[in-house]
């Protein structure tokens, strides 16, 4: 039996209630959205993986995928020239936000965080970006982002933390250990060989120890973020009271494991083997292992969607596999590469309904074809583009935003046609955006 050192504070019944699982939630639908390695985007209808007749043509090259905000209905995506480009789910099309953009990280209430080239953060405010005056000290190599306008960010590979607010911007050295953030970016836990050290991001508590009879491989937080999971290279997975620091429970898995993943719902947890060639599927009320799926783990897989789908790869292929056994699979054949999102399938008009109308929408009389490059909030940026690209024989020039809200947006054009717009827009070799306007030039440099 595992034990912490302390027997913590005594047993407070109104957080014990509060900190109970979450019930089952009500069926959901979900989609699951591919970015190829050809710089497609697809869409796949869940539990099925049933292929929507539709995609993006719009030649966004994907870096990183950065998450879904359900507060914008948008997926959000880094590209191969530092651009955050917004896929607009309930509209269907792409918008870049900023060209400027180095790392991104979606918020627990789907605000986007952003960290510039230059060091600045900021956030995502009325469709464009609200930026800091702060420079951070150091690029990080991975953020996260809280409540607010805080952004916590790791560097020198995970033993320096960083945090931007409006009112602190500082670095902080860290213990060697695998770490984990709560979603609101208050607790940050780092397995060390002894225990659990908890830090407090914002600065406001001391660090706190859990020590503990096993060494832990890895942590992870609960999406409430009442809960703190840890598992030892020996398989013993530890449930605890992220509040009291108390052990709640143990569950001996299979074999090794050093990988943990959570549900976005809560619902259950998935542990890795540590030759990463199995998953376990873990109920958080039984704390039982309920399913054991095959496939290997990579940032993106394995996952749980919103209608409880998990998703994994196996060898060339991506598998579905179904609650409540898990058992019963859809298989994707060679839909392992590329990198793989799930997002909720509201009741509204949203990438699988517009897939079932692939009627092409001719342009309209005295409509004219742009070929966006950049979009940013820095009027002097864009012109200072605009110009460069000029100078290179190209026909760029600066929209001016016509809402308060609208970034400055860098274009080429205007083309009499969309495929005249395409065809320049792939032989820039970045990401691009086509989209129309009536005849009448944009403001000259």
């Amino acid at each position: 039996m595992v034990t912490a050192c302390d027997d913590g504070p005594p047993p407070n019944p109104v957080r014990e209630v509060l900190a109970q699982a979450p019930p089952a939630p009500e069926k959901h639908t979900s989609l699951a959205i591919r970015f190829t390695e050809r710089n497609e985007i697809q869409v796949y209808r869940l539990p099925g993986l049933v292929r929507a007749p539709w995609k993006f043509t719009d030649g966004v090259t994907v870096s990183r995928v950065v998450g879904y905000s359900p507060a914008r209905d948008a997926v959000f995506l880094l590209t191969r020239d530092s651009a955050l480009v917004a896929l607009e789910i309930d509209v269907g099309r792409t918008r870049i936000v900023d060209s400027n953009v180095v790392a991104a990280a979606i918020g627990p209430l789907g605000v986007p965080m952003v960290v510039t080239a230059d060091g600045l953060t900021g956030r995502m405010e009325n469709g464009k970006l609200n930026l800091g005056t702060d420079t951070l000290p150091t690029l990080p190599d991975s953020v996260w982002a809280g409540v607010g306008d805080r952004l916590i960010g790791l560097a020198d590979n995970g033993s320096k933390l960083i945090v931007s607010s409006s009112r602190q911007t500082g670095t902080r050295d860290l213990p060697y250990g695998g770490k984990a953030f709560a979603p609101w970016g208050d607790l940050g836990v780092i397995a060390v060989d002894s225990g659990l050290v908890l830090i407090d991001p914002r600065g406001r508590h001391p660090d706190r120890f859990m020590p503990l009879d096993v060494v832990p491989a890895v942590a992870a937080v609960s999406t409430a973020g009442h809960r703190i999971y840890a598992v030892s290279s020996e398989g013993l997975l530890l449930f605890i009271d992220r509040f009291d620091l108390v052990l709640l429970d143990t569950l001996q898995l299979p074999a090794r494991a050093n990988r943990l993943r959570t549900d976005p719902l809560g619902r259950v947890l998935l542990a890795g083997a540590e030759d990463g060639s199995t998953t376990w599927v873990v109920g958080l009320v039984t704390r039982k292992v309920i399913a054991e799926v095959d496939g290997t783990w990579s940032e993106d897989t394995p996952v749980v969607a919103t209608d409880g789908t998990i998703l994994t790869r196996a060898g060339a292929d991506l598998v579905a596999h179904h609650p409540p056994d898990y058992r019963t699979t859809s298989r994707l054949r060679r839909g392992a590469s590329g990198t793989w999102l799930t997002v909720p399938w509201r009741e509204r008009q949203t990438l699988a309904q517009l897939a079932g109308d692939t009627t092409e929408v001719p342009a309209l009389p005295g409509q004219q074809f742009y070929v966006q490059v950049a979009s940013t909030s820095n009027e002097s940026w864009a012109r200072d583009l605009a110009n460069k690209l000029a100078a290179a024989g190209m026909e760029a020039s600066v929209m001016q935003p016509e809402f308060f809200d609208d970034p400055y947006r860098v274009v080429l054009g205007p083309y009499e046609t969309r495929e005249e717009a395409d065809d320049i827009g792939r032989k820039l070799g970045r990401s691009f955006w086509i989209f129309t306007r009536e005849a009448a030039l944009p403001d000259s440099l």
